[in-house]
C-alpha cells in the first residue's frame, strides 16, 4: 500500500520543480458540509420500497394517460424495444410427424392464422 503514497509524493516534487500546486485532495464524503450538506439519504424498509414502487407506478401510468410527452416516450420506448412484435413462421418437420409436405404446409397455415387471430384480439384489432 506504499506505492499509492510514493506516487503522490513524487507527483508533488515535480509539480513544486514545475512551480506548480497540486489541488488538495478532497475528504468531504463523509462529512455533511459544502455540497453534500442537504443529502442525506435514509434506508428504506422492504414494505417501505414496495409503497414507494406502487406511487411511482401510479404516477407513471397517470402520466402516460393524460400526458402527450409521457405517452410518446413510452411509445418510443416500446417500438425500440420489441419492434413491430414477434411475427412467428410455422416450420412443422413434416417427416418427424409423419404427414406430407402438403399437410405439412396447411398446418403451418392453419397455426400462423390462430396466432393472428390471438395476437389481434389481444391488441383489439381485427385483421
Amino acid at each position: 500500500m506504499r506505492a499509492p503514497a510514493l506516487t503522490r509524493k513524487r507527483s508533488l516534487r515535480m509539480a513544486s520543480a514545475l512551480g506548480r500546486s497540486m489541488p488538495s485532495i478532497s475528504r468531504d464524503a463523509g462529512r455533511h458540509r459544502g455540497t453534500l450538506s442537504n443529502y442525506r439519504p435514509t434506508r428504506t424498509t422492504i414494505s417501505h420500497e414496495a409503497f414507494e414502487r406502487g406511487t411511482a407506478q401510479t404516477r407513471s401510468e397517470d402520466l402516460t394517460a393524460n400526458d402527450w410527452a409521457a405517452a410518446s416516450v413510452v411509445d418510443s420506448m416500446t417500438v425500440n424495444t420489441v419492434g413491430s412484435g414477434i411475427k412467428p413462421q410455422a416450420r412443422v418437420n413434416w417427416k418427424r410427424l409423419g404427414i406430407s409436405q402438403e399437410a405439412a404446409k396447411d398446418l403451418n397455415e392453419q397455426m400462423e392464422w390462430a396466432w393472428r387471430l390471438w395476437s389481434a384480439g389481444i391488441r383489439g384489432t381485427r385483421n
